[in-house]
Parts: structure tokens; C-alpha cells; sequence
């Protein structure tokens, strides 16, 4: 039989060399084509149509059998258009989201092949076979995620996180432009401002120009730049927030810290850790995501330990870590991304990505973590500032929720790097003492069962209420000492 009479053979659309590989897992019906200006030829007969726009012609009437969506592809800023698809489907989910028409091309040797090719990145031996999509995570992967963070990360339809609608590229864009333009050096030093990257690290000496113009010709020499943290009235105006959807696997709270970040095609952000805070992003128009993300897990955050201050973390610990996943994202997709999350971001299309920080009642256990882990001590000292806020809030929402046993867990696991933290930050240590005392009484009603909660720590005296051992064994550094006033006096002066 030949290749052109074969009905479940797939045939390159394109001649490409960097687009063959999309072709190897191109599914048989049941999807949705973004027709790019490269390809020519159908995939399914073979029949060579001469255009692009004859092909979106071809596939709509000649193969109605198969179930395509041919979607109009948008006009953006980059020269350069991949071919895309998606499979048209519904997956039962355990936590009752329907993610219909979200297993966008998550075919981890399909996705693993396309960073191979745009990164120069390979992903060899038990690790490639180890890594899982969100559409098929293993028991035993689910469970350390589960044991280390709040969730599994979860993918969710994009439409649901605006107020009105999502903004268009060209708004992004003048926005961009006009906040550039009204930028100065001081501006830029500002934690509260936007910053340019070069390979991964924030470096001033880059353009915010020189961004923008890799956005019509990118980069794939290593040598991507990107902006991030850009606060851009359009996506204020138009309402970007946590879907509802996600309430069915955790309740949001606090939302903060909304920001964009412009990722030309080949921008690469190695592993690292936001703080610990949850977050929800989401690719604006035909900006393209790929995913690693790793759990907290106490292996995780030595093997990041181990290279901390060093470049190259993905590439070297690719055998280290355990329990990753892998997801691909456009702009159908909002990706939930649990406290704690150890991942890396590369750019297949480039544009903007859009973002949003929040806290939930159970990200106190993955803070912790990441505070005993030691990683905070990498951070500037204003990002660790942040870090033992974010604390101190996870702390307020977990008491305030009766989240009790969590939150006491959390303070026995960093007590000592709480501790020396209190030591040197008196208004922290006065908050903190604050809302143990307001939950006093709540701490000596708490029951396992039957019986009344006993301290893990194994040492609580019998004739001992729980919240004086606690105060008195876990969290004496609450409790400000004579040396401690007199070098508050000696600071601040006589009064």
C-alpha cells in the first residue's frame, strides 16, 4: 500500500527539519490545527495544496470524518509560526473539573524532542522515562506531591481567570512600550518594578528594546533576554484572577503580586522557587509554555541546596529529582502552580505570560520546607524579607481557618530558622507572638480522635496544657528578653 492511500499514516506538512518531530505524534482525528505558513501539504492524504490557506480549505471539507477544528491563526509580532494542534477531549478528573479541550500536545517524547531541538537540552535515561504528563501522573508520583505541597499542579481553561476577557497582544504591547519609555535606573532598581533577564539571570545591562525586537527575530544562540515583572494597566483593567475551577482543589486567598512577564521565542528560566507561594500563570495569544515541575520533596530541595548560586540546575540534576512533570501551555491554559513547586519555563512561541501570587490554608507545610531547606538564605535581602512575610501571612490564614495541626507542624519543622529570624526582626517576632495568643484557646481544644492533641515532640509533661508547652518549648523566641529590649533602647535611642 502507498504511503498516499494510507489512512493512519501521517505525513509531514511541512519540510522543516525543525518542525519534523510534531509530526511523529500528530494524532488521527479528534484535534484542533493552528495552520502555520510553512505547511502545504495535508498530513492525512498527502495531497499537496501549494498554500497554507488551501490546506485550512483541505482539511475542513475533506476530512470531516476525523473530527478537526481548524482554528484562523492570529497575526502577532513574530515572523516565525509553528504548526500546533491539541487533542479535542475530555478526561475524567478525580477532583470534578472538566478540562475539556486542554491535553494541548502533552505527549512527553513529543515535547521532550522539541526542547532537544530549540534548547540544545537532552533529557537521557531513567529521568526521560520517569517524567509524566498531567494526563497521566503514576500513585507513587501523585503521593510526594501530595505529602510535600498543597496539590498536583493543575491545568485550567484560561477563560475563567478574567473579569472581562483577556487582553490582546497589541495592548500588552503599548503598554510595554509606555512603561519602558517612562522608566529610569532608580525606577528599575525597584524590587516593585520590571527587570531584564539575560540566560536566566536579572542583568540591567540588556535593552528592554533589545527584548522587544527578539520578539520579531529571536535568539537561539542562548543569548534570549526577557522582562519580568511588568505591571501593565491592561491586565488590571480587565480583571486577571484565580478561577473558579481551582476552588475544587484548593481556596485561594490573599491574591497579589499580578505581573506579566515578555518571553521572546527561546527564553529559558532554569529551576528555582517562588518563595513558596501558590500562583496561577497563564500565555497570552500564541505565546507557548513547556513545564518541569518537581514536588518539594525533602530529596528535591537538598539536590537544589547542593547547587545553590549556580547556573545549569535542570541540566545537572535532571537525574536527581524525582517525581517531575512535564506540561505544555498556551493560551487556553491557566497553569495552577502549588507552593513550593521546584520548575523551569521554556518559550516554544514567544509573548506574554501573565501571573498571579496568592496563599491557601495548606502552603505553610511547603514554606516551611523551603525555609528549613536553607534556600532562602540564596535570596536578596529584600526577596528574604518577602520570604518570612509570606510566612508569617500562610501562618494568619492557616489559624484563621483552624488549619491548627498544620501550622503547629510548620513552626516545630523551621523552628530554629525562625528563631534567628525573630532574633533580628522584632516587629515579625511581635505579629507572630500576636496570632499564637489570639488562637490560645483554640490550641488546647484540639482533638486526634478521641483524645486531646499531644506535641509531636514527645515531650509535653502530662500536668501541661498543650499551648504553654508549646509557647514555652517551640516558641520561646516569641517572647522578648531583657537583652532583647535593651538593644531595642539602644537602637531607637531614649525616648
Amino acid at each position: 500500500m502507498s504511503q498516499y492511500t494510507n489512512p493512519d499514516k501521517i505525513r509531514p506538512s511541512c519540510a522543516c527539519k525543525h518542525h519534523q518531530y510534531l509530526y511523529n505524534n500528530w494524532p488521527l482525528r479528534d484535534v484542533w490545527i493552528d495552520v502555520s505558513d510553512c505547511m502545504k501539504q495535508c498530513m492525512y492524504c498527502g495531497s499537496d495544496l501549494k498554500l497554507p490557506n488551501k490546506l485550512r480549505e483541505h482539511l475542513t471539507r475533506s476530512h470531516k470524518d476525523r473530527n478537526l477544528v481548524i482554528r484562523k491563526r492570529k497575526p502577532g509580532p513574530s515572523c516565525e509560526r509553528d504548526p500546533r494542534y491539541g487533542k479535542l477531549q475530555t478526561e475524567p478528573h478525580g477532583d470534578g473539573t472538566d478540562r475539556s479541550n486542554l491535553a494541548a500536545c502533552d505527549n512527553i517524547e513529543t515535547i521532550l524532542q522539541s526542547i532537544q531541538e530549540s534548547f540544545s537540552i537532552c533529557f537521557k535515561g531513567p529521568q526521560r522515562t520517569s517524567l509524566c504528563s498531567l494526563a497521566g501522573i503514576p500513585p507513587s508520583v501523585r503521593s510526594r506531591w501530595q505529602s510535600s505541597t498543597v496539590s498536583i499542579p493543575v491545568l485550567l481553561p484560561s477563560s475563567k481567570c478574567w473579569i472581562d476577557h483577556a487582553p490582546s497582544l497589541d495592548e500588552l504591547m503599548e503598554d510595554t512600550i509606555q512603561i519602558i519609555s517612562n522608566s529610569t535606573e532608580t525606577r528599575r532598581g525597584s524590587e516593585s518594578t520590571f527587570k531584564t533577564n539575560f540566560q536566566g539571570e536579572a542583568d540591567d545591562s540588556i535593552t528592554p528594546s533589545s527584548v522587544i525586537s527578539q520578539l520579531v527575530k529571536p535568539r537561539c544562540d542562548k543569548a534570549a533576554a526577557f522582562l519580568t515583572g511588568l505591571r501593565l494597566p491592561t491586565v488590571k483593567k480587565r480583571g486577571f484572577r484565580c478561577p473558579d475551577d481551582l476552588c475544587m482543589i484548593v481556596e485561594p486567598m490573599e491574591e497579589s503580586n499580578e505581573q506579566v512577564n515578555l518571553t521572546p521565542r527561546y527564553s529559558f528560566v532554569d529551576l528555582h522557587i517562588d518563595y513558596g507561594a501558590d500562583g496561577v500563570s497563564s500565555p497570552i495569544e500564541d505565546c507557548v509554555k513547556v513545564w518541569f515541575m518537581y514536588p518539594p520533596t525533602e530529596k528535591n530541595l537538598a539536590a537544589m541546596k547542593g547547587l545553590e548560586g549556580q547556573r545549569g540546575k535542570l541540566a545537572r540534576l535532571q537525574h536527581d529529582l524525582e517525581a517531575g512533570i512535564v506540561v505544555r501551555t498556551t493560551s487556553e491554559h491557566a497553569l495552577y502552580i502549588p507552593a513550593g513547586c521546584i520548575h523551569a519555563t521554556f518559550t516554544l512561541q514567544g509573548g506574554f505570560l501573565v501571573a498571579n501570587d496568592f496563599t491557601t490554608s495548606q502552603s505553610i507545610k511547603a514554606l516551611s520546607a523551603y525555609i528549613t531547606s536553607g534556600l532562602d538564605g540564596t535570596l536578596s535581602s529584600t526577596a528574604r524579607e518577602d520570604c518570612f512575610f509570606l510566612f508569617k501571612r500562610c501562618l494568619d490564614v492557616c489559624l484563621t481557618h483552624k488549619q491548627l495541626i498544620p501550622a503547629i507542624k510548620a513552626c516545630l519543622s523551621a523552628g530554629p530558622q525562625l528563631a534567628m529570624w525573630a532574633d533580628s526582626n522584632p516587629d515579625w517576632r511581635t505579629d507572630m507572638q500576636r496570632l499564637w495568643e489570639q488562637n490560645k484557646l483554640c490550641l488546647d481544644q484540639i482533638t486526634t480522635g478521641d483524645d486531646l492533641f499531644t506535641c509531636p515532640c514527645n515531650q509535653q509533661s502530662a500536668d501541661m496544657v498543650f499551648s504553654d508547652h508549646f509557647a514555652s518549648s517551640h516558641l520561646p523566641f516569641l517572647v522578648s528578653t531583657p537583652e532583647q529590649r535593651a538593644r531595642k533602647r539602644r537602637r531607637c535611642g531614649p525616648q
